[in-house]
């Protein structure tokens, strides 16, 4: 963790060429006890969150109150990845067996089974959208290679991608469902995907090719590897992630690329195991959180030097505008992020 004179010394020098962020965590009450890792902020009023237990809460009052809109299954889903548009619609993902994805057009009132899949192998992973129609995600492997969906009608049906681009697992390899941001769909269309050995897949489905690379990130054990990605544009983009079995050890845990991710280098700074990181949207690709089960980073410059600004831990981060961001974690807990205006 770096000093508070430190701190002081990256703030002053701050200072003098843009406007200083004093961000604030603010804690909030829901009415759950379940491990949320799904969230999505459509707008500093409208936040959406998803777990286990088969649990899906929604606020419109910036999380001031919450309104339990779970889904009712006989069998217990951990939906670990959550994408919603407005107060109506949202489509969650299950981490797990079976493969199930639904979805909701009237708030959470009545959800629809829009995907299933009970494969032997299959374990969604995460899913990310270009828009409110076209969307992507992921799953573990099945037979040597990685299974990815889309959907072109906004989630009320998906299909296969070709098996010209379906991308092959190396041994052991898949994804880490820790925060539902191990997918990305960038602006240009194609969509990068992270793993657990620490490579990227770039997938373009324009050209219908796909090119895998490695990162430095350590991936040498079990539970380490890269647990969250996020792309400011099309070219500028950042990886996170480390060893959860030790979420205090900051070693070769976080990469940047400035390529589209063709080639990545690594950063340091961080104070630790990173489940979820994210660029703030209207901050020129500048300002960027990440968080974890060991606390909270944030960075003024890109990702050079990073400021822990809390020790408590949360799983998953989203921000619905410049100003106000937002987590989600363990024991029902989520959090806003408030900045100072920009």
């Amino acid at each position: 963790m770096k000093t508070p004179i430190k701190i002081f010394l990256i703030l002053l020098t701050y200072s003098c060429t843009q406007k200083i962020d004093l961000p604030e965590i603010v804690p909030l009450t829901t009415p759950s006890t379940a491990s949320l890792r799904g969230i999505s902020a459509v707008s500093d009023s409208i936040i959406w969150v998803s777990g286990s237990q088969n649990t899906v809460l929604k606020s419109l009052d910036a999380g001031q109150s919450w309104t339990d809109v779970s889904i009712a299954d006989s069998v217990k889903l951990d939906f670990r990845d959550i994408e919603a548009f407005n107060e109506s619609t949202a489509i969650v993902m299950n981490a797990g067996f079976p493969g199930r994805i639904y979805k909701t057009k009237d708030g959470g009132a009545v959800w629809k089974l829009v995907y299933e899949d009970y494969r032997e192998g299959i374990f969604l992973d995460a899913m990310d959208f270009w828009d409110e129609n076209r969307g992507v995600a992921f799953s573990d492997p099945i037979d040597g290679k990685f299974v990815v969906i889309r959907t072109e009608d906004g989630g009320d049906s998906w299909m296969a991608i070709p098996d010209a681009i379906r991308p092959d697992a190396k041994e052991g390899e898949g994804g880490f469902a820790a925060s539902g941001s191990v997918i990305k769909a960038l602006p240009n269309g194609d969509a990068i995907i992270a793993t657990t050995n620490g490579r990227i897949i770039q997938l373009s489905f324009k050209k219908e090719s796909l090119d895998i690379v490695e990162t430095p990130i350590k991936s040498d054990q079990p539970g380490s590897g890269i647990f969250s990605i996020d792309f400011f544009d099309d070219r500028n983009g950042i990886a996170v992630g480390g060893d959860y079995s030790m979420d205090s050890l900051a070693i070769e845990n976080a990469a940047n690329t400035n390529d589209g991710g063709s080639a990545w280098q690594l950063i340091s700074g961080l104070s630790g195991y990173r489940s979820a990181v994210s660029y703030v949207p209207g901050r020129d690709g500048n300002m960027l959180f990440a968080c974890g089960t060991s606390g909270v980073d944030y960075t003024v410059d890109g990702g050079e030097t990073w400021v822990n600004i809390s020790s408590d831990g949360y799983h998953a981060i989203d921000f619905g505008s410049t100003n106000n961001g937002w987590m989600s974690g363990a024991g029902g807990s989520v959090a806003r992020i408030v900045l100072a205006e920009y």
